[in-house]
Order: structure tokens, then sequence, then C-alpha cells
């Protein structure tokens, strides 16, 4: 995201996976940065596609500005938890496409 920073484009992807709990636990301060969420979200002129796992939503920090750090993430989540447009299994994995 840093290399659009002040531009726009009409499609933004965002990309937070993590597949490890522990790892995502200490990179939790570069995945919960509120200013890259920010960035990303406010660039498109016409969609925004955000794929993230299961263990980027479920980060709960010990820390509190750590959680506070994490609550746009944690709004995301409560906002797409009812809109299921698919579920289903691929290679092993469970996957859920939600929107807003």
């Amino acid at each position: 995201m840093e290399q659009i920073q002040g531009g726009e484009r009409d499609l933004i992807i965002v990309s937070a996976t993590v597949s490890d709990h522990e790892y995502a636990a200490v990179e939790s301060d570069f995945l919960l940065e509120p200013w890259r969420f920010t960035v990303a979200v406010s660039r498109p002129k016409r969609k925004v596609i955000v794929v993230a796992s299961r263990a980027v939503f479920d980060l709960v920090p010990s820390v509190l500005d750590a959680y506070e750090r994490g609550s746009l993430w944690k709004r995301l989540r409560h906002e797409v938890e009812p809109r299921v447009l698919w579920q289903g299994e691929i290679k092993g994995y469970a996957i859920s496409v939600r929107a807003m």
C-alpha cells in the first residue's frame, strides 16, 4: 500500500493472510496497523476486496494499544459475519466468501 499512498485505483485488493496463529501474534504490530488498513480501503474508486485468514480476525492482542489497533479488523469481521455468499472447502481448507 505504501506505493500508492495518495493515489487511487479502480480496484484495490487487500491481502492479510497467515495460517499460523503464533506467527500472527508475533506479527500483530504489522498485521493490525490501522494506518495501513485505512489507506488500503480508502483508495479504491469502485471496489475493495479484502482477503484475510481467520487467524488475522482471531487476533486478540493482550496489550490494550494493540487491541485498539486491531479494532478495524474486528469491526470488518462483525460487519461481514452474517453475509455469507459461499462456504466450502478447497484442497482441505475451509473457505468462506462474505460481503458487506
